[in-house]
């Protein structure tokens, strides 16, 4: 059917769109008026995202302890000397001051020979270089660490970090000089060192063009730190100068030597720390290292891939939006938003790279308002149209509940639910009622819902400006449970509800078409979902075809029968999917559907799936519109049917042969006597008497399985099975005796009650007992036991009989099953007897299995649930 649009937006509209949005992208991150925004995700992305605390990094801190101790700063450079002496010992991979030691000691020359000294044996002290303003503060200088110094370090690097426009250092600069970028920074030359790459720590000549006054920076890269301030291990300058710390506390180990002091002004805010808790230089520079020994720096994305990443983000908003409905507008706008900070996070994690996703989002959010007028010019005219078209449609006639005549709604809840009395009040008067004797709830109603107390249930609600009180009240336990629970699905008005006045209709004139159409469409919505779950809904599985063949619906019992996911299902030819669940050729279905969709004839077959029989019918679909023709396929599930089948058919095979066999000998010795007129000698009687008890025998064995295939829980009661036990055990003493077996049934347990049939369960014990005396040897013993678990019996029964053989036991419970050992034997039974065990139990909630070993004996072990507490049990068995 053909679709009818109201307008369509016009192409030029979007371009003109797309073209503004994608200008001021390319405008906002040429001038970075976002970059605060960038900075505030970068800084959430690094906080949440840190990389891993070091081990191998230990910071040693000039704090207030120190300064206390050795005095106000800065400390003689024999005091360093002995610092490194300290540490000569604990064999650190490297010693990294973050101290500038620009200016020799005047005082005492032979402390900057001792510190010079020092450096030189360990020979793996990194210092820093300084570049800091002149004093007309437009040009800047290079403040080198003493000729002696940098000759005994290993490497000498800048110490810089960038502060952003916001106070903040999230990176610096690998490389930095005075008209070229030749100092590496610090954390890098000491990494460098590491890894056995060599540097100059002396400045050499360089030729550049560039003013030798210039910074010249390159290869900025930002830093994921391991947390805030105070995360990497850092130890008291005096004690390690004091010798205070255990030995090995630095071996292996990159340490930075710096101020973490508050006096000494020497910190810095960073995206983990922020302004409030800055981070020291020295924990700056460690962190650094860190990041370039993980090889995890973060560098900004290269600018063309910034507008091009940023331009498609809008691109797509600008494409998508106007395809979908106005309601998902946002819905979708957030979506795409939230996917451009997940890529902008997941480039900063894969690819350690920095996309700033700003620009993209407030091009994003440009786009919104544009296209909202657009849309808003049309819903007027097109909610008018489609009210007019909307008012002509078929409405879904039906009553719901709410507004159902509470007298009625009284009579069906007693029709369904047949409780023993029930009252109906109105406005707290008895309206109508049965067997009712002034009972009223212990507890206050509230309206709209059911109250359940020990005996009754109430709800009380409003209808057309009266006050409704149901009271159904439960003299038998028996379902009791599942009808409240049933009444919760009975959903009726709260007494607010139903006095609530109209509602007033809206002003606005949009918001008034809306409710208008809405009021109007609400049938169709309701329809659309009957039918929809009443297909799905359907006891058999439903598929719908087009008029080739194709699946087009299917519901879940189809899904279930057929073994096919629903979307595995649709959209397949019908034929296909049959022939491979049937394992049947193609050809075979082509007579059918000819007859189906040629001739619009109705076709019925039974097929056998992998478990299951079904029936398929087949029908002609002939909709109003004949391209939507096509055919119904109806599959019911007639396994149980099968199943009955089955089972009638093995009982005419028992009456026909079993039962019927001992009887032809019965006529035959008749035929016998009466043909010769032999006397009839005790011989005769008694081969006629044996025939006659086993005809009886499999007569009886036959009604007790249907009896208990037939029993309900209404004949269950309180039964002890230790009395059960013994009954059964009397009872079959006397066949016991006969072959010397003895019966020892010696239990600790007084009692042991449960919900039950005593009369079946009786039956159960002497079966097992039959079958132990009869398949025992003479002089043999069989053993009862009976233990207790939490919530069950545990019965067991176990002779020293022949056993049964391993290839039996699956099917020791099926009915008419019979051993082929024992029917060699010539101790023939009619395979009913452990059938009726495994049906009792079955009924009472248990279950059985068997151990057996051939020589040695059979043990059945039998459990059975303790009587319960409460009715649930009853109402289990009784689905059961």
């Amino acid at each position: 059917m053909q679709k009818n649009r109201i307008s369509q937006q016009s192409p030029i509209e979007q371009y003109v769109i797309a073209f503004l949005l994608v200008s001021s992208v390319i405008f906002l991150t040429f001038t970075s008026w976002t970059q605060k925004l960038d900075n505030i995700f970068y800084d959430f992305y690094i906080q949440n995202y840190p990389l891993p605390v070091p081990d191998d990094i230990a910071i040693i801190a000039i704090d207030e302890r120190s300064l206390s101790t050795l005095g106000q700063w800065p400390w003689r450079r024999s005091v360093h000397a002995e610092l490194l002496r300290q540490l000569q010992p604990e064999e650190a991979k490297a010693i990294v001051f973050d101290v500038i030691f620009a200016e020799p000691d005047q005082l005492n020359p032979a402390a900057d020979e001792a510190m010079a000294a020092a450096m030189q044996q360990a020979g793996n002290v990194f210092i820093p270089i300084h570049i800091r303003p002149l004093s007309n503060r437009n040009s800047l200088e290079e403040i080198a660490p003493l000729k002696k110094f940098s000759a005994a370090a290993a490497g000498v690097g800048h110490v810089h970090f960038e502060l952003d426009d916001d106070g903040i250092a999230r990176g610096l600069y690998l490389r930095e000089g005075m008209g070229k970028a030749y100092w590496p920074a610090l954390s890098l030359a000491t990494l460098d060192w590491s890894r056995g790459k060599t540097r100059s720590p002396l400045r050499a000549f360089v030729s550049t063009t560039v003013s030798p006054y210039v910074n010249v920076r390159e290869d900025y890269l930002m830093i994921p730190f391991a947390g805030g301030a105070g995360s990497i291990k850092a130890y008291s300058y005096i004690d390690v100068v004091s010798g205070n710390l255990p030995a090995g506390t630095f071996s292996n180990k990159t340490v930075f030597i710096g101020s973490t002091a508050a006096g000494l002004g020497d910190f810095v805010s960073t995206p983990v720390s922020g302004l409030s808790a800055p981070m020291s230089g020295v924990e700056f520079h460690a962190n650094v290292f860190n990041t370039l020994k993980n090889r995890a720096e973060i560098s900004p994305i290269p600018k063309a891939w910034q507008y091009l990443l940023s331009v498609a983000f809008v691109l797509i908003v600008v494409l998508v939006i106007p395809r979908i409905k106005p309601e998902r507008t946002l819905p979708t706008l957030l979506l795409v938003i939230s996917i451009t900070l997940l890529f902008s996070l997941l480039t900063l994690i894969t690819f350690k790279q920095w996309y700033e996703p700003s620009t993209a989002i407030v091009g994003m959010l440009i786009a919104y308002p544009l296209w909202t007028w657009r849309r808003l010019s049309q819903l007027n005219r097109f909610l008018f149209l489609e009210l007019a078209k909307l008012a002509q449609e078929p409405r879904l006639k039906h009553q719901a509940i709410a507004r159902q005549n509470p007298s009625e709604t009284v009579d069906a809840l007693v029709f369904l639910l047949q409780p023993d009395a029930w009252v109906l009040l109105r406005d707290g008067e008895v309206f109508k009622a049965d067997h009712y004797e002034q009972q009223q709830p212990a507890s206050t109603l509230e309206d709209g819902y059911w109250l359940h107390e020990k005996q009754a249930s109430w709800i009380t609600y409003g209808h057309q400006q009266q006050h409704w009180t149901i009271g159904l009240f439960w003299a038998s336990p028996h379902y009791k449970d599942l009808k409240r629970a049933y009444l919760h699905r009975v959903i009726l008005p709260s007494k607010v509800a139903g006095l609530m006045p109209l509602p007033i209709a809206p002003s606005e004139r949009i918001a008034l078409r809306i409710e208008q159409v809405q009021d109007a469409i609400m049938n169709m919505r309701e329809m659309r979902r009957f039918v929809s779950e009443g297909f799905d809904k359907m006891p058999d599985g439903v598929l719908v075809t087009d008029p080739v063949g194709g699946i087009i619906f299917a519901n879940t019992h189809a899904e279930t029968l057929l073994e096919r996911p629903k979307h595995s299902l649709e959209g397949q030819p019908l034929q296909h999917i049959l022939s491979e669940v049937a394992g049947k050729e193609r050809g075979h279905w082509q007579q059918v559907f000819s007859n189906v969709l040629l001739h619009g004839k109705s076709h019925s077959t039974e097929l056998r799936l992998q478990h299951i029989d079904v029936l398929l019918q087949f029908g002609p679909f002939m909709p109003a519109n004949p391209g939507e023709a096509g055919l119904i396929l109806n599959i019911s599930n007639i396994t149980p049917f099968k199943e009955e089948q089955r089972k009638k058919n093995e009982t005419i095979d028992f009456l026909s042969h079993d039962m019927r066999s001992p009887l032809v000998s019965q006529l035959a010795l008749l035929d016998n006597l009466q043909r010769t007129e032999a006397p009839c000698t005790n011989e005769v009687i008694e081969q006629i008497r044996a025939h006659a008890r086993r005809s009886m025998s499999l007569a009886e064995q036959f009604l007790q399985v249907a009896r208990a295939e037939q029993v309900v829980a209404d004949s269950f009661y309180e039964c002890d099975v230790i009395g059960i036990i013994c009954n059964a055990q009397d009872a079959m003493i006397h066949r016991a005796m006969q072959k010397h077996i003895s019966i020892h049934f010696d239990t600790d347990i007084d009692e042991a009650w449960l919900i039950g049939n005593p009369e079946l369960l009786e039956r159960v014990f002497i079966n097992l007992l039959t079958n132990a005396i009869k398949y025992s040897p003479d002089n043999t013993a069989i053993t009862i036991d009976v233990e207790e678990s939490a919530n069950d019996w545990l019965v067991s029964v176990c002779d020293q009989g022949y056993g049964i053989d391993e290839q039996e036991l699956p099917y020791i419970f099926d009915k008419f099953h019979r051993q082929k050992k024992t029917e060699m034997s010539g101790d023939k039974g009619a395979g009913l007897g452990l059938r009726y065990v495994r049906v009792v139990i079955d009924k009472h909630l248990g279950d059985i299995h068997i151990e057996s070993t051939v020589g040695k004996g059979t043990c059945f072990k039998i459990r059975l649930p303790k009587m319960p507490d409460n009715s649930y049990f009853s109402a289990t068995i009784s689905q059961h």
